[in-house]
């Protein structure tokens, strides 16, 4: 499956990328791009590895909310907002999603 992001990498965020080390820290000031980087790589993660766990994290909720919780949005095809309440998943967040966990903040890509 080939996917397109509305993603395009500075210069530190294609070196992350393309670091050979198993663990790569990504750090940088408001604006730097962590967010971006690590939702795109959270993304090719979950491509290449189905069914492995993966985590995206932020030091608060509130924080997580504004930032990863928008930038998810902002990259999957389809995604029109963050699930309330009921609502189906994939019908806020497109196809490659399957299920919204609130409870534990858990997002379930399409292939598990």
């Amino acid at each position: 499956m080939n996917l397109s992001l509305p993603y395009v990498p500075f210069e530190k965020q294609i070196e992350a990328h393309t670091a050979p080390e198993e663990i790569t820290l990504y750090a940088g000031g408001y604006g730097a791009g962590k967010t971006w980087w690590a939702v795109a790589e959270a993304l090719r993660n979950t491509a290449r590895m189905p069914g492995v766990d993966g985590v995206v994290c932020s030091p608060t909720y509130p924080i997580q909310r504004k930032t990863i919780y928008k930038t998810i949005v902002d990259v999957l095809p389809g995604a029109t907002r963050w699930p309330r309440g009921r609502d189906k998943p994939s019908a806020c967040l497109g196809p490659l999603v399957k299920d919204w966990i609130a409870q534990d903040r858990v997002l379930v890509m399409w292939n598990g």
